[in-house]
């Protein structure tokens, strides 16, 4: 079966340590890339453009949008499903921890780990684990200088240890009981985030940029402009975007086209379908075609 050809930015080389991997490939149609990952490791994948699809262990399923950073772990079986979703260009650099360098990254206290990388870690449990968010700008940044470390050759694979080591210590570790990386980042801009947690929330209602506005403290254009210099990306195209990757799961999980427009928000299936095959590059029933072959 073809295969994603890597370029490797960085090799681990140490206990404290882990493997940087730069993926730039044009695809012609939807391919596996389960042969990217690694059994037994923590995985972070910063997705600059193309769509994946991840079914893991347990209930693990993750939608790798354009522009998102996700956290995954990867047990002793590889996922049954890790598919890049669709024709077009696919770029991302994913990096690899193996799960037994992590002791030696964090030692023997582990109390502050958030419980389902403790587990991980510790071996007790056998259930995948995964998040899935936007990239905030500074992330974006970490992206670009993973590619291009901003130091001396002889210092890149320190650049490269330092930088995975930070990862580890501002996604892993729990509060409240939530991984860092699901929180909400603490930008000075603060509205673009509120007004994405309330889309979530609400995609399957019309947008009314009133009523956001309101539960963000903030005027509406105000609002538009800050959403869309922040992210470059409108508010009706991020509705668009969560409410499909919403249909998606649901498709996923066993709904028809029918049933998945209707419950996202949309009146019209031939809307839906174009929203669809411009938010994943098929149309829906070809995206329902897809995962039952990948299922085989």
């Amino acid at each position: 079966m073809p295969a994603l050809s890597p370029e490797l930015l960085h090799e681990s080389s140490l206990l404290a340590d882990g493997q940087v991997e730069l993926f730039a490939d044009e695809l012609e149609s939807s391919l596996s890339w389960t042969g990217n990952l690694q059994t037994n490791s923590i995985c972070f994948c910063f997705n600059e453009s193309g769509e994946a699809l991840i079914m893991g262990e347990g209930d693990t399923r993750l939608y790798l949008r354009p522009q998102s950073l996700s956290l995954f772990t990867v047990g002793s079986q590889l996922p049954p499903i890790a598919t890049r979703i669709g024709a077009g260009h696919h770029k991302f650099v994913l990096i690899t921890v193996p799960r037994d360098n992590l002791s030696t990254f964090f030692g023997s206290d582990l109390a502050h780990l958030h419980p389902q990388f403790h587990k991980f870690i510790d071996r007790k449990t056998t259930v995948g684990f995964g998040v899935v968010r936007p990239m905030w700008s500074e992330e974006k940044r970490l992206m670009d200088w993973l590619r291009n470390p901003p130091v001396p050759d002889a210092a890149r694979s320190l650049w490269y240890q330092s930088k995975i080591g930070e990862l580890l210590a501002i996604h892993l570790f729990a509060s409240d009981h939530e991984p860092f990386s699901v929180r909400q980042n603490r930008r000075s801009n603060h509205f673009s985030d509120r007004a994405l947690t309330y889309l979530r929330k609400n995609y399957e209602e019309p947008l009314n940029l009133n009523i956001l506005a309101t539960s963000c403290g903030c005027s509406g254009p105000y609002l538009s402009r800050s959403v869309k210099r922040e992210t470059g990306k409108t508010l009706q195209q991020h509705l668009r975007s969560i409410r499909i990757d919403a249909a998606a799961r649901m498709l996923n999980g066993g709904a028809n086209v029918t049933e998945a427009a209707f419950a996202v928000g949309y009146s019209s299936l031939s809307h839906f379908s174009k929203a669809f095959e411009t938010e994943k590059g098929i149309l829906p029933s070809d995206f329902v075609r897809a995962e039952f072959v990948c299922s085989d």
